[in-house]
């Protein structure tokens, strides 16, 4: 037998050598074919696993697109006075503001200590109370000024009130001021079983500023502020006021935020765009090295990239030649990529953003309900990954097995090669023998 080759000792038989031989060269095709099979797999789950990546980006922007079909931009013609911000539910429009006054802190301040912050006050409870909650704190027979201030501002519970000592030319004084604006904020002093300069210590405080809501007026209006911010008197639009300019209306003005759109839509194209490249190279040929792409001829592959076209042009209403693409400024180039008309495209009309991203025919709802047959948990991809991976240990197993009936080959051919051996040795030893006798 060509190619098999003999030690030359005993019988003149390299059992070793062709049982070795033999068996790899019935293990060679198998294995072989085991191996294309198993690489073949891994290349493909590979390149799902690239598709899925692909896919979810494209579902991440459509989402975004969706989610910013109603953005609303408020600006303000003095943003020093007054800031304005938009959601969703704002209508583009034109309003006039006024601050007549802007809301303040209430801050009180006690008559002065001349023993400054060591000042005893004495024991008792004292009792600060703003917009119906309060907060207590406990002195005791030592308890000074000092203590004072840091038992406020240490207390857990503490509704917004700040202590501070201030030093004068008469003593020491207490201050306390609200954290907030406004009338909710406004700071009322009790004392309970106390003695000492802390009896006293409530009827000594004093105004130093009120406790005051914005005087806002909006369209000739007035209108109810939360200290310095009021929400919904402009639907969809919370106007913060910075500083009084009383008798100067200034201009607020609520329109679709064209930036944020084209900033998605742009988006969207480019992930849109990245998955058609990624589908024409997993589906490509080449001609030159006649090798195909990973995916070529997968139906998986092809009813995506089919779903995704027939939803793009979709037109946007039955009896209509316009898809929702088309109405945004969207055309499909003939690589199956899509393109904008023009840096504006989609962002000309906002009236066309609600109904032409996310209505029933909308874009972002049709590009999305083909992904999500795709990558649910049980789509399209988790089918084909999970059909993969059976094959994968179907192959595994098609190894083990192929194992165990080699060894069971190298096993019988062993003991015929001994055998053969053995027969051969006496065969041997009888011809020395014979010759010996004929001499």
């Amino acid at each position: 037998m060509p190619g098999l080759q003999s030690s030359g000792i005993g019988s003149g038989l390299d059992v070793n050598g062709l049982v070795s031989q033999l068996v790899a060269a019935e293990r060679a095709p198998v294995e072989q074919r085991i191996a294309r099979a198993k690489n073949g797999v891994d290349t493909k789950l590979s390149a799902f696993a690239t598709l899925r990546g692909a896919v979810a980006a494209l579902s991440t922007a459509t989402q975004a697109l969706s989610t910013v079909s109603d953005a609303n931009v408020a600006s303000s013609e003095d943003p020093d006075v007054v800031v304005a911000s938009a959601s969703t539910t704002a209508v583009a429009a034109t309003h006039s503001v006024e601050v007549k006054r802007i809301a303040s802190a209430h801050k009180l301040r006690s008559s002065p200590f001349g023993d400054g912050a060591q000042t005893v006050l004495g024991a008792g409870r004292l009792t600060l109370t703003q917009n119906g909650r309060s907060f207590s704190v406990e002195l005791d027979a030592q308890g000074d000024l000092g203590a004072l201030r840091a038992a406020i501002n240490a207390a857990r519970d503490n509704t917004g009130v700040r202590a501070a000592l201030l030093n004068t030319s008469t003593g020491v004084r207490l201050v306390l001021e609200a954290s907030s604006v406004g009338s909710a904020g406004e700071i009322a002093l009790r004392v309970d079983h106390a003695n000492g300069a802390l009896v006293d210590l409530p009827a000594s405080m004093q105004s130093v500023a009120a406790a005051t809501d914005a005087d806002v007026w909006i369209d000739g209006c007035a209108v109810n502020a939360v200290g310095n911010r009021i929400r919904d008197a402009i639907e969809g639009v919370t106007v913060d006021v910075l500083t009084a300019k009383p008798d100067t209306p200034l201009r607020i003005e609520v329109k679709s935020d064209v930036a944020v759109k084209q900033a998605r839509l742009g988006q969207f194209i480019d992930a849109y765009n990245n998955l058609a490249a990624t589908l024409q190279r997993l589906r490509a040929y080449d001609p030159d090295t006649r090798e195909g792409g990973p995916l070529i001829g997968d139906a998986t592959l092809r009813n995506l990239e089919g779903a995704l076209r027939r939803v793009v042009a979709t037109p946007f209403k039955a009896d209509a030649l316009q898809s929702a693409a088309g109405l945004l400024g969207l055309e499909m180039r003939v690589d199956g990529s899509l393109r904008a008309r023009s840096a504006a495209s989609g962002t000309a009309d906002p009236a066309r953003w609600p109904t032409a991203v996310r209505s029933e025919r909308g874009i972002a709802t049709l590009v999305e309900g083909v992904l999500r047959d795709f990558i649910a948990s049980d789509g399209a991809f988790a089918q084909r990954t999970d059909a993969l991976q059976a094959r994968k240990r179907a192959l595994v197993t098609q190894a083990a097995a192929l194992d165990t009936r080699m060894s069971a080959v190298e096993q019988r051919y062993r003991a015929q090669f001994t055998a053969l051996d053995s027969m051969l040795s006496n065969m041997q030893t009888t011809s020395s023998y014979l010759a010996k006798q004929l001499k």
